[in-house]
Parts: C-alpha cells; sequence; structure tokens
C-alpha cells in the first residue's frame, strides 16, 4: 500500500551526474531512472552535468563547467559550480550520483575514495585524491541525506570510512532491460556460427575492459585446467569481449584454440546469447552490471566475493560466489560442475528469476516513492 503524499505536483527534481547518456555503470544507471521518471507528470526533472546527450524525454538540461587543470581543482569546482547553479531554482529534490556538497539523495556507485586509493590502488593520495575524499566527505555528512550504495560491500564501505549510523539507508542495486538481454536462440546460432563454436561446445564469457583487475589471467588458466578433465564431445572454450593485451593470457598454456577474443563490441548482447555461463572473479567491482546482464540472458554465473552483485547471487542456485583468492584449479573445479547442460539450464532459470525482478521500470517506481517522501517531508516543514 502507497503512502498518501501531500506535495503539490510537479515535484521539482534536480539529478546532477557529471555525463549524461553516455557509457558508464553510473551514467547507465542515473540515465536509466531519469528517463523513466521524466515522463511521469507528477515529476518536472532537471540535469546538472558537464556533457549530456539529450533525449525525447522531457529533461532541462543545465551545462556545469568542466575544469581540467589544475587537476586537483576538479572534484571541487564540480561541486562548487553545481551548489551554485542549484540554488538559483526552488528544487524539492536533489539527487545526485557525484560527489557534490549537498543533496538529499547519494546514488553511491563507489566505495569511499581514500579507501579506493589505499586499498585498491595501493598508493599515496595525491592533492587530486585529497580534494576529492574532502568533497565526498562533505556531501555525506550533510543533514538528512538519503544514501543509496548500489550494494552491500558499498555501504559496509561507507560505514566503515565515515561511521554514519544517523543516515537514511537503501540499498538500491541497478536494473537491467529485459527486453535487450533476453535469451534468442537465434542470435546464439549466429554468433557461434561465426566464431566456430560447435553445439556440443560450451561456451564461458567474460565481459569486461581490465583485465587485470577482473582477473582475466585466473579465467584462463581455469580454463585451461577444466579442459584437461572436460567430459563429453564439445570443449570448454572462453569467449572474451573487452579490449586488452591478449598475448599475455594464452602464452605457455597450450589453449589458444580455445580462447576467443572479440574486442569491443556494442552488440555484447548476441554473445550473452551464444554463452552457456558467466563468469567474474574480480579483485574489486562495486556492483558488475554485466553479472545482471548475464542473470538476463539466463546464464549462471561465477563471481568473486568482492563483486557487489554477490548480492544478487544466490550461491549453488543461480550460480557461484568464490574466494577473490581462489586457485585456477579450485575456479576449473567449478567450471566442471557447470559441465551438465541440465544443470545449467536449471541455475540459469534461477538467474533469470533474478533479472526480473530488477526490471528499470520496478527500480523507477522505487526511486519515485523516495522522491515523494523527500518533497512531502520538506512540505511538512514549511
Amino acid at each position: 500500500m502507497q503512502q498518501a503524499h501531500n506535495k503539490k505536483f510537479p515535484i521539482k527534481v534536480a539529478v546532477v551526474i557529471p555525463s549524461y547518456g553516455f557509457v558508464g555503470g553510473a551514467e547507465l544507471f542515473a540515465f536509466e531512472l531519469a528517463e523513466r521518471i521524466a515522463i511521469q507528470d507528477e515529476f518536472d526533472l532537471h540535469v546538472f552535468a558537464m556533457k549530456f546527450v539529450k533525449s525525447n524525454a522531457p529533461i532541462t538540461f543545465h551545462k556545469i563547467p568542466d575544469i581540467h587543470f589544475p587537476r586537483f581543482l576538479k572534484p571541487i569546482a564540480f561541486a562548487w559550480h553545481v551548489d551554485r547553479k542549484i540554488k538559483s531554482f526552488a528544487f524539492d529534490v536533489v539527487h545526485s550520483h557525484e560527489r557534490i556538497f549537498n543533496a538529499d539523495v547519494f546514488s553511491v556507485h563507489g566505495i569511499p575514495h581514500k579507501i579506493w586509493i589505499r586499498d585498491v590502488r595501493k598508493k599515496s593520495q595525491s592533492l587530486f585524491d585529497k580534494s576529492t575524499s574532502w568533497v565526498e566527505q562533505k556531501g555525506y555528512k550533510s543533514n538528512d541525506v538519503v544514501l543509496l550504495p548500489v550494494s552491500s560491500m558499498v555501504s559496509e564501505k561507507l560505514m566503515e570510512c565515515y561511521n554514519m549510523h544517523d543516515k537514511k539507508w537503501n540499498i538500491m542495486h541497478p536494473g537491467i532491460d529485459l527486453k535487450r538481454f533476453a535469451s534468442n536462440e537465434a542470435t546464439r546460432y549466429l554468433i557461434r556460427s561465426a566464431y566456430g563454436l560447435k553445439d556440443e561446445d560450451t561456451v564461458a564469457l567474460f565481459v569486461g575492459m581490465n583485465f587485470e583487475i577482473k582477473q582475466l589471467e585466473l579465467i584462463v588458466r581455469a580454463t585451461a585446467e577444466a579442459n584437461k578433465k572436460w567430459p563429453g564431445q564439445g570443449r570448454l572454450m572462453l569467449l572474451v569481449v573487452g579490449k586488452g593485451n591478449k598475448k599475455q593470457y594464452v602464452r605457455n598454456l597450450g589453449i589458444e584454440k580455445h580462447i576467443i577474443f572479440t574486442g569491443i563490441r556494442n552488440d555484447v548482447e548476441s554473445f550473452y546469447a551464444a554463452s552457456d555461463f558467466f563468469v567474474m572473479p574480480s579483485l574489486m567491482d562495486t556492483f558488475g552490471m554485466v553479472v545482471l546482464e548475464a542473470m538476463a540472458s539466463e546464464l549462471p554465473v561465477i563471481v568473486s566475493d568482492k563483486v557487489g552483485a554477490k548480492d544478487i547471487v544466490t550461491d549453488g542456485k543461480s550460480g557461484f560466489i568464490i574466494s577473490v583468492n581462489s586457485s585456477p584449479a579450485y575456479l576449473a573445479e567449478v567450471f566442471l560442475n557447470l559441465s551438465s547442460a541440465g544443470k545449467r539450464k536449471l541455475m540459469g532459470e534461477a538467474a533469470l528469476a533474478t533479472a526480473h525482478s530488477h526490471d528499470w521500470d520496478k527500480k523507477a517506481i522505487e526511486l519515485a516513492e523516495i522522491y515523494k517522501n523527500i518533497a512531502d517531508k520538506k512540505q511538512d516543514q514549511l
């Protein structure tokens, strides 16, 4: 049962994102939700960005200057210009997907910057890093802010860094376009034929740009191990969609014929359709949209415990969650566990059921309710 709302419509909403309508996890999140909310008569939606691509949705765009030099001033300059522009309007809700000084809602797409630098990048903080962390802390500490981390891993890191027990929390995982990533037998046949994949072959899929962070070498070595024991007539094949130094991942392993590098593809949904399971044992991914895409394509998924999307994976049912420190031999055994087509089908169906609960339309309804509650509260305070 939905709550009654006191606010007179339309509710005026500011959405802040450095780049709107471009490729990227945060960018996709902001775009998909803003486009759906903008077409509702209850909302008057404005986007504040350094660069943007306009669509047919009724959105008002506001250009934020892009300060390139000196680099350490960039996060401060963005936050300052956003703050200055937003204050010239009377917004009911300010929703930011980037670090700014003040917002009613923060969608938190990454772990705290100083933890990222310390634990992932493993380097000392530069002036840019310090200014980024300063803006971040100032924004998260603002009064009455609603935090929407994209995964439990992000929320845990926020609590570790800032100890914000007094803040409102609501983990909001990204959504998915179910129609785009629906399983397609005709596409499966075309892609597999184009790359010389036989019907009886089992295809493991990797999608990503940063081969090192996403541990492609571990996947390649596991593929080599699993092929020594692979049952049946077909082969275990690894399909790698993305860009990187592929030579270093096949040398001295003798499995060149079992790995296919496609490069960057705009039709990535076709490669999900052509595959049998998905694997991404990343060292760090705050969510990992590709995991949800694979699940929407009815694929069992294998992720590390450092991938935020583990939140939506039921270990042993819709996929497998492995230690980030797993050996190639251990991952090979997980691959072998998926050698049965019948088992993959059952796990794929469970993965698809999970994906259905993450449809972007459902996410937009959830976010619209948050906007209305914030607007109500402000109205009551007048």
